[in-house]
């Protein structure tokens, strides 16, 4: 099946979930998790389905104090296969899924968003307990999900 704009809009509808549209290929939605709500942004490639939770957790920028969060974030990053982890330019924690759209369906969507769903709260947790034994002060401000 090829994968469209309104394709990938259905498949948000079906979940359940609501978006808007945040640009050309591209949709804003996301989720309340165990321990707080992540924003999630959806691009359509050529190639691929990209799932984008941005910020997963607001580091901060203060680079130096973090050495400790960084390993976990590292270990996370190796340890979970199907998931990219990331720190962007203002420290934000960034995790990212990519879907081959040679064969997407809503199976494999509805898979996708469950996979980002579990590594999210996983991730979120373990790093929040890291920072918290080291005595590292995280930015968790609550993250508005647009819609």
């Amino acid at each position: 099946m090829r994968i469209s704009p309104e394709i990938v809009e259905s498949f948000l509808e079906q979940y359940g979930w609501d978006f808007s549209v945040s640009g050309p290929n591209a949709w804003c939605t996301g989720w309340q998790g165990d321990r707080r709500a992540f924003p999630l942004v959806i691009e359509l490639t050529e190639t691929w389905l990209s799932f984008t939770v941005a910020p997963l957790l607001r580091l901060g920028p203060d680079w130096r104090s973090y050495a400790e969060v960084h390993l976990k974030v590292l270990e996370f990053n190796n340890d979970c296969k199907l998931i990219k982890l990331g720190i962007d330019e203002y420290g934000d924690l960034v995790m990212s899924f990519q879907l081959l759209l040679s064969n997407v369906d809503y199976d494999g969507f509805s898979d996708s968003l469950g996979i980002l769903g579990y590594y999210a709260d996983r991730v979120y947790d373990g790093v929040v307990l890291e920072a918290e034994e080291h005595d590292v002060l995280l930015n968790q401000s609550d993250v508005n999900i647009t819609q």
